[in-house]
């Protein structure tokens, strides 16, 4: 049986093939992330130009907080309401996501009983 010293962990199949030690492997890691995210928001909007941006397109106070706290955090979530949003809306906001590269998607469903389902996924 082969042992390895314990600060020495191998790991196979990384995308040049070459084994690395799992530190090496977090530092790349590591430095992917820090790349994307030195894309992400060249024009360094600020959580509140981002929300008042928002709410000039025209969405409700609640959405336009909830789309600003998925840019602020980079993380994905979904929500329902009854605050009416009309397809100009929803567009406008996809637009103004990407055209600053804040890095999230929004979807918003028509549901039944006069409510919309939003969601928002990160841009890969």
């Amino acid at each position: 049986m082969l042992t390895l010293p314990s600060d020495q962990v191998i790991l196979m199949g990384l995308a040049d093939g070459k084994p690395a030690s799992m530190s090496g492997f977090r530092a790349e890691q590591m430095a992917k992330l820090a790349e994307a995210a030195s894309t992400l928001n060249p024009n360094k909007l600020k959580g509140s130009d981002v929300m008042s941006n928002l709410r000039s397109i025209g969405l409700s106070q609640l959405d336009a907080e909830l789309v600003t706290d998925c840019v602020n955090v980079q993380k994905a979530c979904m929500w329902q309401n009854t605050d009416e949003v009309t397809d100009a809306q929803i567009s406008a906001a996809k637009e103004f996501l990407v055209k600053n590269r804040l890095g999230i998607n929004v979807e918003v469903t028509n549901a039944r009983f006069g409510k919309y389902i939003w969601e928002t996924t990160l841009v890969r």
